[in-house]
Parts: C-alpha cells; structure tokens; sequence
C-alpha cells in the first residue's frame, strides 16, 4: 500500500509559514512515498488575503520534484475555497495552471468564515441550524462545481462550532448528507478523510456520517 499525503500548505497559504523543503524531508523521514501540495486559494475572505503567486509556486516546488525525483513523488496540487459568489473566478482560477490535484472546500458562506473568535457565523443559530446552512452549502458547491478532484473536511465546521457538542449526528442531517455523497459519486469526485480521524471520536463521527 502506497503511503500518500494529498492535502499540504507552505509559506505560499496564508495560514502558514513552513517551506515547502521541509514538508518533502520530513515525508521521506516518515516513510511516504508521495505528496501533495494543496495551497489555499480564497476569494474575499474575511481579514485575510488567501492569494496565491501561481508562477512561484509552481516554481518553487518544480525545483522540489527535481532535486527529490529519485526519493518521493511530488505532486502541486491546490486547495480552492468553494464559494458560489465566485463561480467565474474560481473556474478561471484553476484553469489557469496544470495543477495535478485540486481540493474543494467551503471554508466561508457569503464572506462569514467560522473561525471568528467572535462566533459571528454562529450567532443567533442552533446547532442544527447553522450545520444545516453550512451542509447546504457544500451539496450546492459540488453540484455547481466540476474544477475539484476531492472535496475537503466535510466536518470542517466542527472544529470551530461553539456547541458543547459539535459532532455531526447522521440522524440529523441524513438527507443531505446523503446527497453530498452521492453528487459526489455522480461526479466521480472523492471525499476527503483527515488523519486525525484515526486517533480521536471523529473516527466514529465521521464513520456514522457515511
């Protein structure tokens, strides 16, 4: 069995500062025999700009697949925030360029992102309320959207929610789970399983989920 990281940010996200050097040492110390760089690219983000140099990237980690060729394969790969008020940029965005893999996410519905320290998404919202905006959201993006190869942490929302408890019920929510998965199998596109599944209670949560 191939060991793969498909989902990793450098100093080119604005959510990190690592280079991208390190990330491909520190996979071959673990063992892995591919990775995939998966910088954010958002639209109109709140506060903070998710821009991507798209020439230096492809640069910078062309000379990575080069140097590293006879030890691990590299793959450039993006992570594009699905958004519905940029449909047209999102698609011109990542037609732009010969990326290998692309991974969708909803990180923010109509420029409310969830990770506020404010709650500002959530407030005024029940649990059930707020998931049910933010599932919406998603089953909308992978109808609308074909630029995707994998849509990203379907319980992305959960690491941010308020909530004493934040998992996502199946039971509460079965429909339209339901109906992410099988847009997504209608559209040969895959589901995204993080790591951290493997050592905490999201295993279950996300195992109910499907």
């Amino acid at each position: 069995m191939r060991k793969i990281d498909s989902h990793m940010h450098t100093h080119f996200s604005a959510d990190s500062e690592e280079a991208a050097r390190n990330h491909v040492i520190e996979a071959i110390d673990y063992g892995l025999d591919e990775i995939y760089f998966t910088d954010h690219r958002d639209f109109d983000y709140p506060g903070i700009p998710f821009d991507l140099n798209v020439p230096a990237y492809f640069e910078e980690i062309q000379a990575l697949q080069m140097a590293f060729e006879d030890k691990i394969v590299i793959k450039i790969g993006l992570e594009i925030g699905l958004d519905l008020d940029f449909v047209q940029e999102i698609n011109e965005f990542v037609a732009q360029a010969p990326f290998d893999f692309v991974i969708g996410s909803v990180h923010v519905i109509h420029q409310q992102e969830f990770c506020a320290d404010d709650h500002r998404y959530f407030n005024g919202k029940t649990k059930l309320e707020a998931y049910q905006e933010y599932l919406d959201a998603i089953l909308e993006c992978v109808q609308k959207f074909d630029c995707f190869n994998s849509l990203g942490h379907l319980d992305y929302i959960v690491r941010y929610a308020p909530y004493q408890d934040k998992y996502i019920e199946r039971s509460a929510f079965q429909q339209t789970l339901t109906d992410i998965l099988k847009a997504l199998v209608e559209k040969n596109k895959a589901l995204e399983v993080n790591a951290d599944y493997l050592t905490s209670r999201r295993l279950k949560a996300f195992i109910e989920i499907c």
